[in-house]
């Protein structure tokens, strides 16, 4: 509890303050319903709004700002303070909400600029993609593992062509045309987004609930965001979030 007490002390700063306010703006004028979130549910301390949104409200458009704890892979602790905005869907998730999703994307990235400056790019990829095409080898595409790559070509289980295409990050769409057709997820996210874009189809994912687009937000080369589109309780969803944190420090 020290830790997210330490996060909550940080957010003090006037800019972040400024920042915070200016996206939850961008969000309340999207018509997004912002929720609140307890800290601690059944002992354990919140490590992910996505989730607990999914689970708690039967579909709609919400926001949110809070806290977040987490043990990294590596058993680092991380902690965060997200904004971040979902799109829950009745059934299933439609190329208007993606494609909404994108649109809200552009109005916080053009604040974040405003206040604080610096480069903004959005890296977009594919996670049901690379698990249809490689599954049980897709981890070895996430982490870009140049080493078992090359033995999964040579041995024949991947296609050289699909190897390149899934190891390369491409700078347009276009490039891709070669290997095969985006799936329309992608097509419907790229297209609204008016920053920097590159394509990488196997940009990772931390939460293993993502089914399809998926995009990091990176500012100055430095991921401060992440979202997508996913499966949670048989609820189809898309969103994402931005740890203010990261942004300043």
């Amino acid at each position: 509890m020290t830790k997210i007490l330490f996060v909550l002390q940080k957010i003090n700063g006037k800019e972040m303050r400024i920042l915070e306010f200016e996206i939850m703006r961008v969000f309340d004028g999207f018509g997004f319903e912002e929720v609140r979130l307890p800290m601690v549910s059944s002992g354990e301390v919140r490590e992910d709004f996505t989730t607990e949104i999914v689970k708690r409200f039967r579909h709609g458009k919400f926001c949110y700002r809070g806290g977040v704890f987490r043990i990294s892979p590596f058993g680092k602790p991380e902690e965060m303070y997200q904004l971040g905005c979902e799109i829950v869907a009745k059934e299933t998730i439609s190329y208007d909400d993606i494609s909404l999703c994108a649109q809200v994307l552009n109005s916080v990235l053009e604040q974040i600029l405003r206040v604080v400056g610096g480069e903004i790019q959005v890296v977009i990829g594919h996670y049901g993609l690379v698990k249809n095409i490689f599954g049980d080898l897709s981890d070895v595409f996430f982490k870009k593992n140049i080493t078992k790559i090359s033995e999964a070509v040579k041995s024949g289980k991947v296609d050289k062509r699909y190897a390149f295409a899934f190891f390369k990050v491409f700078s347009h769409q276009d490039e891709i045309s070669s290997f095969f057709e985006l799936p329309q997820d992608i097509l419907a996210f790229s297209e609204k987004i008016s920053c920097k874009k590159l394509f990488n189809l196997a940009e990772s994912a931390e939460k293993d609930y993502y089914t399809g687009v998926i995009f990091g937000i990176f500012l100055n080369k430095k991921r401060i965001g992440f979202g997508g589109k996913y499966s949670i309780l048989k609820k189809e969803g898309i969103g994402f979030s931005i740890n203010i944190l990261d942004i300043f420090s």
